[in-house]
């Protein structure tokens, strides 16, 4: 059985191409499943916003590219939205874009430490390097599970702006890679 990680990034491989012939940015694909409900959340996002037409669009472009490729086996529900306060992160190029930004990760099940909460500081090949309570930690890409961004109202509006603004721009980062 393929993992939900992999599926998910199966099917955003899928989608991505149509998602930015509509003329918008993919942003994350999410499988989630509440008793025997499935329900695939597609997120996407375009400079200036995402507005109620935009939505209702979106779904109408991927809806049919998702019946013909059939990449979830049994029903599910199809949600398609903008990314809100919450951005998921789902790329390399996502945390390298974010950079400087607060974010919260959750690893596959295995590694003894499976929550992190703070600043991403480095993506250098396959090791995201997030500073957690002063304290610098590296993870391997292929371990997260989950991550999202952590903004304050203030940051989420400043978000855009291209490139978006670093939470502390002052001090220095890496971005080796």
């Amino acid at each position: 059985m393929i993992s939900q990680v992999l599926q998910q990034r199966k099917i955003f491989k899928i989608l991505e191409p149509i998602v930015e012939e509509e003329g918008f940015e993919l942003v994350a694909v999410e499988l989630t499943q509440v008793g025997s409900r499935l329900t695939l959340r597609v997120s996407a996002d375009r400079v200036g916003g995402i507005q109620i037409e935009h939505l209702g669009q979106l779904t109408r472009a991927v809806g049919p590219v998702l019946d013909v490729e059939d990449p979830i086996s049994g029903a599910y529900q199809l949600e398609v939205s903008s990314p809100g306060i919450e951005r998921p992160l789902q790329r390399k190029s996502d945390f390298v874009r974010f950079l400087g930004y607060r974010a919260s990760i959750r690893l596959e099940e295995g590694p003894v430490r499976r929550r992190f909460k703070g600043v991403m500081r480095a993506m250098e090949e396959d090791t995201l390097r997030i500073e957690v309570d002063g304290e610098m930690h590296e993870i391997d890409f292929a371990l997260i599970e989950k991550a999202n961004l952590v903004l304050d109202p203030d940051e989420y509006q400043l978000l855009g702006t291209d490139p978006p603004p670093r939470v502390s721009p002052d001090e220095e980062i890496d971005n080796d890679q």
